[in-house]
């Protein structure tokens, strides 16, 4: 990506306070590279595959909103060795637990398995038992790990607040025919 548009829309502590708020947002649509961008896009697409009529709802567009901010907060306060980020994945991993959730396509134990595969993916990721050097390489920047945890843990919050993690819970806003209501 051309770096006047990272100048602009990246999360940047070189910035300054004054550009920082609306960056908590524009960051995560600011990549490093078209690599980059295209990992995230296909991230999009398999969130899409699962539950397009959330992703698309109002409830997708305020659950992104609140995630891009959820990460950003987590990496400006937690990652001060992070002087720029951009990217899209922190939120994805966030939007694909809230899918998997507010699907109907899934029986409750089958989510249950994606969520702990997912969970186990971001930890192995921290814990450094899967090398993301090759991820780096393509991008040609270090992989921000901990907005996936942010992100992860974002998605977790949104389902407490929204009682997702009730059994029978329904989700009003999306039909059972898949189709967006709201």
């Amino acid at each position: 990506m051309s770096s006047f548009f990272l100048e602009w829309f990246a999360l940047d502590r070189d910035a300054g306070i004054s550009n920082l708020i609306w960056r908590w947002l524009t960051a995560h649509i600011a990549h490093f590279s078209a690599v980059h961008f295209l990992l995230n896009l296909a991230g999009i697409l398999v969130i899409t595959a699962i539950n397009r009529a959330f992703l698309f709802s109002r409830q997708g567009a305020l659950s992104f909103i609140f995630l891009g901010l959820w990460v950003s907060a987590g990496i400006w306060l937690f990652n001060p060795e992070i002087v720029t980020y951009a990217g899209l994945s922190g939120v994805l991993h966030g939007l694909f637990i809230l899918a998997v959730i507010m699907t109907d396509q899934y029986r409750r134990a089958f989510k249950v398995l994606l969520l702990a595969l997912w969970g186990g993916k971001v930890l192995l990721e921290l814990s450094g038992g899967m090398d993301l050097s090759g991820r780096s390489e393509l991008l040609g920047v270090a992989v921000a790990i901990d907005a996936h945890l942010y992100g992860l843990i974002g998605g977790l919050v949104l389902m407490v607040l929204r009682g997702l993690l009730k059994p029978g819970c329904h989700h009003p806003e999306i039909s059972h025919s898949g189709k967006a209501v709201d």
